[in-house]
């Protein structure tokens, strides 16, 4: 199995890759949430159901009375939608549109926690650049299966349950000084194993590998 790869120059805070796959958008940010107190969390992806931002916004209901801000990084069809359920939840007051950025790395420096509710993925790349940007990242079954050993370098909670993802946020938000080393382990994790060098070296391996089995006539 050959993984995704990410490009970590731009989404890794000091790293430097290898010239040959130096990142022609290095040097780029995108503009920074303000903060306004508290733990700053984030949801990055496109507005569709498969994201899962609704169950995102249910599950903050229950935690009004904590400090927390979120902010929404992406564009798509539901966005009305969304945004209606936020007034409908009463939480609209502490979520923050940001649209689409170029790219996520200057934006993540002010994030403490980033949320991947998905009904479904493939391989997360949002969760993969959240970890190698050094993020506690909180994320379902379906996101963060193969990526995420719990409470080693995240969360995961079972995909589509409200009431387990407001628990594991409400801790997070009330521990967050103590899961800072959490956010560093999913960032060396990623300096392993989410490289684009890596994925690529691999690519070159198993096509290496193809014509030796398959030579030309």
């Amino acid at each position: 199995l050959i993984t995704n790869g990410i490009d970590l120059e731009q989404a890794c805070p000091h790293y430097t890759s290898p010239p040959s796959f130096a990142s022609a958008s290095a040097g780029r940010r995108a503009p920074s949430p303000k903060r306004r107190g508290g733990i700053e969390l984030a949801i990055v992806g496109r507005l569709e159901e498969q994201k899962g931002h609704d169950i995102l916004f249910r599950a903050l209901t229950d935690l009004h009375d904590l400090p927390w801000e979120l902010h929404i990084f992406g564009e798509g069809a539901l966005r009305a939608l969304l945004e209606n359920l936020a007034r409908e939840l009463g939480i609209n007051e502490r979520v923050h549109w940001h649209g689409v950025v170029p790219d996520m790395s200057g934006a993540l420096a002010n994030i403490d926690c980033v949320v991947a509710p998905s009904r479904f993925e493939g391989m997360s790349l949002a969760v993969m650049e959240a970890m190698a940007a050094g993020r506690l990242v909180v994320a379902s079954e379906a996101a963060g299966a193969g990526l995420i050993e719990q409470e080693k370098n995240g969360f995961i909670v079972p995909t589509e349950d409200v009431s387990a993802l407001t628990k594991t946020l409400k801790y997070a938000i009330q521990e967050r000084h103590k899961l800072a080393g959490i956010g560093e382990r999913a960032r060396e994790y990623a300096l392993e194993h989410f490289g684009i060098e890596r994925h690529i070296l691999q690519l070159v391996k198993l096509y290496g590998e193809i014509r030796k089995n398959f030579p030309s006539s």
